[in-house]
């Protein structure tokens, strides 16, 4: 109901088996706390009032805002966009989804020091970090007309042996202080 809030200090799991459009899961009241949320379905928003660990995650899009970390015990598997937004203060806003088994197409993400890893090709949209680290087994690229401002050190490293390993942050709003790339084509 809107206006209520769920605490739970244990592991939240959460399971939409609708049909595709109906299999939507939304808790997104910003007094909500929970400890680790497992969660299968469509499109899955999230809201925390601290820091929120993420379990085995499976949607088509996921929307996490945190006040805290935003971290992950099980593998993230986003067919379209992820939002990861943690609004903490400083020293206490980072986000780390680095799991090698991650699963991401598109991520916009905001907070501090922003750490991410996937099994695939990555796209990012617009992200704001202090220190930005990408790892992926593919391509990195971004959504045109989207800005990356990194206000620290930023590490991109596309590991594919294929050659899908190009790396192509070219966007004209972007702002890195140091650039370290390793791919195939930068």
């Amino acid at each position: 109901a809107t206006g209520s809030t769920l605490n739970a200090t244990g592991t939240t799991t959460l399971i939409s088996t609708g049909s595709s459009g109906n299999d939507v899961i939304t808790l997104a009241e910003a007094g909500n706390n929970f400890s680790t949320v497992v969660a299968s379905g469509g499109e899955i928003t999230l809201n925390d009032s601290s820091s929120i660990t993420l379990g085995m995650t499976t949607a088509s899009e996921l929307s996490v805002t945190a006040n805290g970390s935003i971290g992950q015990s099980g593998a993230v598997n986003v067919t379209g966009t992820t939002v990861v937004n943690s609004t903490a203060s400083a020293g206490n806003n980072g986000i780390t989804l680095d799991r090698a088994d991650n699963q991401f197409a598109t991520v916009n993400a905001t907070g501090g020091d922003v750490e991410l890893n996937a099994s695939t090709a990555i796209e990012l949209g617009t992200t704001t970090a202090a220190n930005l680290t990408v790892t992926a087994v593919g391509n990195i690229t971004q959504v045109a007309g989207t800005a990356i401002n990194a206000t620290g050190a930023t590490v991109v490293t596309s590991t594919d042996q294929t050659g899908n390993n190009a790396i192509t942050l070219g966007e004209s709003g972007n702002e890195f202080a140091t650039v370290s790339a390793s791919g195939g084509v930068v």
